[in-house]
C-alpha cells in the first residue's frame, strides 16, 4: 500500500486484482476516499506520514518535475541552491524571485528580463546569519534553455559561470 498527502489530504493507493495483493491495514486492497476527499476514520493511519522539514531539499522524495524556469535548481559544482520564483518578465521588477543558499549565505534578489524565458540579469543582496554581508552581494548573468539546467556567469561577489541542475519543484504556500 502507498499512502501520500496531497494537498492536505492522505491518498492510500494499492493495487487491484491479481494473487500477489497483499490486503492493507482493515483487511481491504482498495483505497477509499469520501467524495469530498477525506479518507474515512477506520481507514486513517494511526500516525499520518508527514515529511518533516529537515527531509525537505534532501534527495530523498526530491522529484523534478518543472518544465520551465520556476523550481529549485542545484549547483553542479557545490556552489550551492538556487531557487527561481514565479515573476513576470519585466525590465523593472519589483519583487523578490531569485533566491540563493549557498556556503552559509542566503541571497535574495531580482530578476530583469533580457530575453523572456531565455536571458536575465539578476542581482541578490546577501546575508550570514541574518546580517547583511555586502562583499558577498552577487550579480550575474542567468541563461535558461529549457530543459533542466540554467547558468550563471557572475560578475560581482564571485567570477566564472556556474550550472545548475533542476533539482525540485518550488515549494508550494
Amino acid at each position: 500500500m502507498a499512502v501520500a498527502v496531497i494537498g492536505g489530504v492522505v491518498w492510500f493507493a494499492t493495487s487491484s486484482g491479481g494473487d500477489d495483493d497483499k490486503p492493507s491495514a482493515n483487511g481491504s486492497s482498495q483505497a477509499r476516499v469520501s467524495p469530498s476527499g477525506s479518507v474515512p476514520e477506520s481507514e486513517k493511519p494511526a500516525v499520518e506520514p508527514s515529511v518533516s522539514p529537515s527531509e525537505e531539499g534532501t534527495d530523498i522524495g526530491a522529484k523534478p518535475t518543472g518544465t520551465g524556469m520556476v523550481g529549485m535548481w542545484r549547483s553542479d559544482s557545490g556552489g550551492g541552491v538556487l531557487g527561481l520564483k514565479e515573476s513576470v518578465d519585466t525590465e523593472k521588477p519589483d519583487k523578490v524571485s531569485v533566491i540563493l543558499v549557498s556556503g552559509g549565505l542566503e541571497c535574495r534578489g531580482i530578476r530583469k528580463v533580457e530575453e523572456p524565458q531565455k536571458k536575465y540579469q539578476i542581482a541578490l543582496l546577501c546575508e550570514r546569519d541574518g546580517k547583511p554581508v555586502k562583499s558577498e552581494d552577487r550579480a550575474g548573468n542567468l541563461t535558461y534553455g529549457g530543459g533542466d539546467s540554467v547558468s550563471v556567469s557572475w560578475f560581482k561577489g564571485k567570477s566564472g559561470t556556474e550550472t545548475f541542475a533542476r533539482y525540485g519543484d518550488w515549494p508550494k504556500g
